[in-house]
């Protein structure tokens, strides 16, 4: 066939679960973490450069 056995393996492993046939997570349930993954990433850098710039300057006030 010209796959690879760990290829066929998680291919097969990835089905079973979208099917519901053993525990895990399902391929659209694994997209969906990814982007709340991203989202959080993004989010946590906004917060710290908001933070950032909501501190007082230490050069402002010697």
């Amino acid at each position: 066939m010209g796959i690879g056995t760990e290829s066929l393996h998680q291919w097969v492993r990835r089905a079973k679960a979208d099917a519901d046939h053993r525990a895990g997570v399902t391929s659209s349930e694994s997209e969906r973490i990814r982007r709340l993954e991203r989202e959080n990433r993004v989010l946590g850098a906004a917060t710290s450069l908001a933070v950032a710039h909501m501190r007082p300057s230490r050069a402002a006030h010697p």
